[in-house]
């Protein structure tokens, strides 16, 4: 009889434990999960577009999203520009509400073909235990001379970090890869 007694705490405890380990992990270490794969737009620039980003660029500073590699934009004409929208499915596997999502680039390539990391949309929040589509990221890239498949092959070679927060976990991030995505021609 004792060792049945011992066996059954032993199962218990050890099944308390697992139960312990899997909040944890879903509740503070990794709440956010990426459903299937990251949607990946790639738009052409419209005039106006283009002299917005203009405008902008002649007058950003060093708290601008601009990543500037040229004193002057590198070209006046807008088929030489795409912006590059990334949406992602992601689940929120918390009990508690996960705020303020956004990205940024993980490291911005040597190449010089990304002027702008619009990166200031912040999602407002996904509910607990809930399932949405979101917009993470945008950006103006400068693809003169490149054909879709080099600008599809860049973009690849690309990493965002995601930010986001809880009432339990104020900052939390993950890192997403764009090498597997799904692709969108505007």
């Amino acid at each position: 009889m004792k060792k049945i007694i011992k066996m059954i705490s032993i199962l218990l405890s050890v099944l308390l434990l697992s139960g312990i380990v899997i909040i944890v992990i879903f509740n503070i270490v990794a709440p956010l999960k990426i459903q299937g794969k990251t949607n990946v737009t790639v738009k052409e620039y419209d005039e106006v577009s283009l002299e917005i980003m203009q405008e902008m660029y002649e007058d950003i500073d060093e708290e601008d999203d601009w990543i500037r590699f040229y004193e002057k934009m590198p070209s006046d004409k807008k088929e030489d520009y795409k912006r590059v929208i990334v949406c992602a499915n992601i689940k929120n596997r918390s009990f508690f509400r996960q705020d303020g999502i956004f990205a940024n680039l993980q490291k911005v390539p040597k190449e010089e073909k990304i002027l702008c990391q619009e990166n200031r949309i912040k999602t407002g929040f996904v509910h607990h235990l809930e399932e949405k589509d979101i917009t993470l990221f945008y950006f103006t890239m400068y693809t003169k001379g490149m054909t879709m498949d080099e600008i599809k092959e860049y973009i690849q070679g690309l990493k965002l970090d995601v930010y986001f927060g809880s009432e339990i976990r104020r900052e939390n991030h993950m890192t997403v890869s764009l090498k597997n995505v799904d692709w969108e021609e505007e």
